[in-house]
């Protein structure tokens, strides 16, 4: 849980990025991480993202749990929020409303749709909209990555969580992946220099 750890701590492992919860609270403290909503009754508090600090090359998964429910000058400062912390161009923001990611995509953010049940057997029609609306990339649990392979090229998967070194190795070896979602620290190495998608921590 993100609420126990603070960023300098959060950074302290050799990974290309991180993967963080988070909420826009348009009438709080605005972009926080959290991995639950802190407007619930008895939820932690959000930790405000400026609060953080990310070396300069490390790229953030943000799984952005609320987007759907903004107005577009919500997700405007949302998307404001990461450029006062110099995060605009490293993000990726990930949300399962294609709507509001093609708005934040007209706002220079780059968005990952995930994909889970039945929006995976709708993958030749959402390719095309993908295509129209700006979406970057699909994110999906790792144990269906050969269901999308096939329809993606450049990098353009998200995977998420894999631990065995193993799998690891087989999604390394696929053009399609962008990004692997990792617990372990020192899994990154299971992909050779060459061949080496961006390995993210969970926190």
């Amino acid at each position: 849980r993100l609420a126990d750890v603070d960023g300098s701590q959060l950074i302290r492992v050799d990974f290309d990025g991180v993967e963080l919860d988070v909420f826009y609270l348009a009438d709080g403290d605005g972009l926080v991480v959290a991995h639950d909503d802190p407007r619930v009754e008895g939820a932690a508090p959000g930790i405000p993202i400026d609060r953080f600090r990310f070396p300069s090359a490390m790229r953030l998964w943000l799984d952005a749990k609320n987007i759907g429910e903004l107005s577009d000058a919500d997700l405007h400062s949302f998307a404001q929020a990461l450029e006062g912390q110099g995060l605009l161009d490293r993000s990726f923001v990930e949300s399962r409303d294609l709507q509001a990611l093609q708005r934040l995509s007209k706002e220079g953010l780059r968005t990952i749709h995930w994909l889970a049940g039945w929006t995976l057997e709708l993958l030749p029609v959402l390719k095309f909209h993908y295509a129209m609306s700006g979406i970057d990339g699909v994110s999906v649990d790792y144990r269906f990555a050969h269901k999308v392979t096939p329809h993606f090229e450049g990098r353009g998967i998200f995977t998420f969580t894999v631990n065995g070194p193993a799998d690891i190795a087989r999604l390394c070896a696929s053009d399609a992946i962008a990004v692997i979602l990792t617990d372990l620290p020192n899994r990154r190495a299971a992909c050779p220099e060459t061949r080496r998608p961006r390995t993210e921590k969970t926190p």
